[in-house]
């Protein structure tokens, strides 16, 4: 039965945490990147897909920026995501002409 408990808090927390606000939250601590892709194996939500992009970012891999933000297939009502999904694609094609 506990364990029932414990994974009911889970899922009552991460619901919690996608239904939050996201503005002005740059993700930055290493941890945090367990926590969010803990999150994406639980929920397909966009959020935890946005935050890690930004920490991925944060880190100089654009490529994998890149590709969790194109892997979303649902709309996002969050005009963030969209200028941080177009900065990371206008990367990634400068980094194509360079090659």
């Amino acid at each position: 039965m506990t364990s029932f408990i414990w994974k009911l808090k889970k899922t009552i927390n991460l619901q919690k945490a996608l239904e939050g606000e996201l503005t002005f939250q740059f993700p930055f601590r290493e941890e945090s990147k367990t926590v969010f892709e803990w999150a994406i194996k639980e929920q397909s939500h966009w959020r935890p897909r946005y935050l890690l992009a930004l920490l991925y970012k944060a880190r100089n891999r654009d490529n994998e920026a890149y590709n969790l933000l194109s892997s979303l297939h649902e709309d996002v009502n969050f005009a963030p995501f969209y200028s941080f999904f177009l900065h990371s694609w206008n990367q990634i094609m400068q980094l194509k002409k360079i090659i």
